[in-house]
């Protein structure tokens, strides 16, 4: 694997030969390749660091372009930055990183206690919120006291989550909510 800086690294090893590559009808004067333009051109007014701490910073004086080896490598090719990454990691026989997303892992929450709507959280779930009682039961939803128990559930049925919403409201006039931790996030 391979990221930027050891890829500008790596160029900047091979300044030379990546100058060479690029612009093949520039040529060596002291501690710069000089051509013309991206274009390739033989001139003097783009000049590439071949040697040295600024090895492989180049700037084209005509147009004021310049930048890393990478940056050359994108004009001169006419290429966007990742086509341009991966031509470079080709040329340099690097692999491209690879950027795996490890597979999160949740726990499933206990069954909740309680039992079916009745009382407060009834009157709440039916009167205030318009629920039928056939859509209370299809979804499972329980009571604990005054608190409504929202499961959920995966399609094989296995409960994924629980959601906790008291009925009534803290003294801001906020509703309480908890949900059980670490649980797979769904509807």
């Amino acid at each position: 694997m391979t990221d930027l800086r050891a890829l500008k690294r790596a160029l900047g090893d091979k300044a030379l030969v990546v100058a060479e590559r690029l612009l093949p009808q520039g040529r060596l004067e002291s501690r710069e390749w000089c051509a013309g333009s991206v274009a390739g051109e033989p001139g003097k007014s783009l000049k590439v660091a071949v040697k040295g701490a600024k090895a492989g910073v180049w700037t084209d004086f005509a147009t004021g372009q310049g930048g890393d080896l990478i940056d050359l490598w994108r004009a001169v090719k006419g290429q966007d930055l990742p086509v341009a990454l991966d031509d470079i990691r080709g040329w340099l026989g690097l692999e491209r990183p690879r950027f795996d997303k490890p597979a999160k892992s949740y726990r499933r929450p206990p069954k909740p206690k309680g039992a079916a709507p009745a009382s407060a959280v009834l009157a709440y779930l039916t009167g205030t919120r318009m629920l039928s009682a056939g859509t209370i039961r299809r979804y499972r939803v329980g009571e604990d006291g005054r608190t409504i128990v929202l499961p959920s559930f995966l399609p094989d049925g296995i409960l994924a989550a629980c959601k906790y919403l008291g009925v009534d409201r803290d003294p801001a006039g906020k509703k309480i909510i908890r949900v059980e931790p670490g649980c797979e996030p769904v509807l």
